[in-house]
């Protein structure tokens, strides 16, 4: 009796040491799995009108988020990605409705149709939240155009809608994780959404941040019809640089002139002003 009962003994623990070790072996495949899928983080490189995207992460539609037709570019660093989720999102739980997004970057960054920036993946266009004449939300096809009354400069039904426009500002400027560089968009729309934040009582310090992270771009057209918003290069991002890349300018022809002359020893005279 004994002995039997030594050998099931010894039957079962074998086949629980066999079992044990399948399941660990199957947990170290699974880990390996999870390992070699395993998302690369994505980097930023160089300025923004002339960089590179690494590794760039793809933008999905959401109940919070739609893409504008016709604007096939929604790569980005996952910081720009996780800031657009979190304002869309919050946006949508506050007053309803989808932010819609047009381009970010391709896929591996550079050059893209339409854009002198939006190279290393820290740019984003967003179509303005519009409402119906009798300020229902509603959803646009393509970029419209506003003036300082938030009323379409083409003409037509929609309108500027600056409670919702103002809170995708306010959630993109007061984000605890990624700092926003840059909100482009025209100046009678910037008084307009800066004016409503002042009629809610908005604390002077997050209107102060909001002045200096949104205006008119300078070398660039007004923006009337969407937001463009750069986030600060990521942390960790060594390669990544702030600001744009400027042009040098061309040098003048009289200039080359003057020094070729000089080179062959001859006196330059300099032409009348006029």
């Amino acid at each position: 009796m004994i002995n039997r009962r030594l050998i099931a003994w010894t039957f079962a623990a074998c086949a629980l040491l066999l079992t044990s070790a399948g399941l660990a072996q199957s947990r170290a495949r699974v880990a390996t799995t999870r390992r070699a899928h395993a998302r690369p983080p994505t980097f930023s490189m160089g300025y923004a009108n002339g960089g590179a995207l690494r590794n760039g992460v793809a933008l999905r539609e959401s109940r919070s988020v739609r893409f504008l037709p016709g604007r096939p570019h929604h790569y980005g660093t996952e910081e720009l990605l996780s800031l657009l989720r979190r304002a869309a999102e919050r946006v949508r739980q506050d007053h309803g409705g989808r932010l819609t997004v047009g381009d970010l970057s391709d896929h591996d960054g550079g050059p893209i149709g339409h854009h002198a920036s939006h190279q290393s993946g820290r740019d984003a266009d967003l179509a303005f939240y519009v409402t119906d004449p009798r300020g229902r939300p509603a959803l646009a096809s393509d970029y419209v155009s506003f003036d300082g009354r938030g009323l379409p400069l083409a003409g037509g039904a929609l309108r500027f809608d600056v409670v919702r426009n103002w809170a995708l500002v306010e959630s993109l400027v007061s984000d605890p994780v990624v700092r926003v560089e840059h909100i482009f968009v025209s100046n009678p729309l910037r008084t307009m959404l800066l004016t409503h934040a002042r009629t809610r009582n908005v604390s002077s310090a997050l209107i102060s941040r909001v002045q200096l992270a949104m205006h008119q771009p300078v070398h660039a057209l007004p923006h009337t019809n969407h937001f463009h918003v750069r986030i600060a290069c990521p942390s960790g991002d060594s390669q990544c640089v702030a600001g744009v890349r400027t042009r040098p300018r061309p040098r003048r022809p009289v200039l080359r002139r003057q020094a070729s002359n000089r080179a062959a020893g001859v006196r330059a005279t300099r032409s009348p002003r006029h």
